[in-house]
This record gives C-alpha cells, sequence and structure tokens, in this order.
C-alpha cells in the first residue's frame, strides 16, 4: 500500500484521550467527527442504474393523472445528474484500547450516515412560453447510505510531551454498506426507486469488505483522567456495494474522541 504523503487537518470537534497516568492501563470513550466518502459508488443513485428507475416512475400509469396535472403540459426526462457525489456525513462510535508507555492498541466501532443530492431535468413542451425551446425543470433526487466501520490498530506516539502528545495511527478496517433509500421528489411527493428485486427477493445492494488507513492525532490533556485530541484519518478501502460494484478508493475522516482510563 502506498505511504500517505499528505495529512490534512481540519480540526473538527475531535476529543481523544490517550492518559499517562500508568504505563499500561485500559482507556474507552466516543467519537465524533465527519467521514467523507469517495464518490466512485455514488452514480449507483442517479436513476437509471436498476430495471425500476425513474424512467419507469414517469411511465407508471398509477402516477400518469398526476404528473400530467402537475406539469400541465407534455414532459419527459431530458437529463439525468453526471457526477454524483456523497455529501460529508455524520461519523460517531465507541473507541476502546490499551495504553502503554509510548504505544496504544485500540479498536474503534463507528458508525456513518451518508446523503446524495442532485437532481434530474424535465423538458415541459409549454406551447405558451414563446420559445423554440421546451421550459426545463429540474426535479430532486436524493440517495441515503449507511456504512459501519470496525478499526483495529495501533497509536505510536512521536512526539510525547507532558500534556501534547502527536501519534501516528496505522490500522486494518472491516466496513459494512448498505444503499438505505433512493427517490425523486415531484410536487412535494416522493417517488421511490427501487433498487432490491422482488422476483427472486433481494435486499438493498451492499455487503461487506475492508481496507487499511493511517493519519495522524494531536492530543491534549485535560486533567489527570480525561484527554482532548484533534485527528484525521486517510483510509483507502474497498466499497462492496455488489459484485459488479466493488471499488477501491481513498476516504476521508476528521474525528473527535473523548476517552477515560479505567481504574
Amino acid at each position: 500500500m502506498k505511504r500517505f504523503l499528505l495529512l490534512i487537518l481540519l480540526f473538527p470537534i475531535c476529543i481523544n484521550a490517550q492518559f499517562y497516568l500508568k504505563k499500561d492501563h485500559l482507556v474507552y470513550g466516543i467519537n465524533v467527527g465527519a467521514y467523507i466518502a469517495n464518490s466512485n459508488t455514488a452514480h449507483i443513485y442517479r436513476g437509471d442504474a436498476t430495471a425500476y428507475n425513474v424512467y419507469s416512475i414517469f411511465n407508471h400509469p398509477n402516477y400518469t393523472a398526476t404528473f400530467d396535472q402537475y406539469f400541465q403540459y407534455p414532459y419527459s426526462i431530458v437529463d439525468l445528474p453526471r457526477n454524483m457525489v456523497y455529501k460529508p456525513g455524520l461519523e460517531i462510535g465507541i473507541h476502546l484500547g490499551k495504553q502503554l508507555e509510548h504505544v496504544k492498541y485500540y479498536m474503534d466501532l463507528n458508525f456513518a450516515d451518508l446523503t446524495l443530492v442532485d437532481f434530474i431535468t424535465v423538458a415541459i413542451e409549454d406551447p405558451n412560453n414563446q420559445s423554440t425551446e421546451p421550459n426545463y425543470q429540474a426535479i430532486n433526487i436524493n440517495g441515503k447510505e449507511k456504512r459501519n466501520f470496525l478499526n483495529l490498530g495501533i497509536v505510536a506516539n512521536f512526539i510525547d510531551k507532558e500534556d501534547f502528545h502527536v501519534g501516528l495511527p496505522i490500522f486494518a478496517q472491516f466496513n459494512q454498506t448498505r444503499l438505505e433509500n433512493n427517490y425523486i421528489v415531484v410536487n412535494n411527493q416522493t417517488y421511490n426507486i427501487i433498487h432490491a428485486a422482488t422476483n427472486p427477493p433481494q435486499r438493498n445492494p451492499g455487503g461487506f469488505s475492508f481496507g487499511a488507513g493511517s493519519g495522524l492525532i494531536f492530543t491534549f490533556d485535560l486533567n489527570e483522567k480525561i484527554d482532548v485530541s484533534f485527528g484525521y484519518h486517510l483510509q483507502f478501502a474497498n466499497t462492496n456495494m455488489s459484485d459488479q460494484l466493488s471499488p477501491w478508493g481513498l476516504h476521508h475522516s476528521t474525528f473527535a474522541r473523548m476517552v477515560w482510563m479505567k481504574e
């Protein structure tokens, strides 16, 4: 795996504790931060990646009267999102570790919620618009996704002052991805894009995979039992949506962790 050459610290709300009252003790705490996913799987939400897609919705006989009333004139989809991207998502979790004098072995279990927002373009053939071109209307298309992470790693401090520490984490990652929802909104009404086939029954795209990462952690001692840290993780991981969509890519996390020492 290539060495990580660029470390971008955004200093979010990051709270981590590494306690040096003893050379050997357990620590536990909470993680709060932001997860920035690689968008190499985002195109599955663009509206045409499944058999029941945006075109199926617009041609569905149960919705024809509703759409005809809303658009008023002949209409058709003329463009889909070209480069959908994930928004930074909230990442929360728990932290457990074994702190030695200059090294900590740890486990993080984190959960991230991701969203995507874009639009499809509908052409409306309005004879009263005094133009040779139709009217164009943007229709929102949205996606929701969940990701879970188990990180097992080690943090080695290369700057170790009395009340300030800088550590280099290296970890293996096991992850789970699951598509939660994909839908369009027309006249404030939601219409779901179905990714799970019903015959035979299947679940939404998603699965388990793995990766690895590193980064940088700045830790400040608050008192004898609690420290705060500001950290960044760069992860090279596989995202398993399906057998046909399982790419590798770089992902980023800025996180907060508050850790207490177990007496």
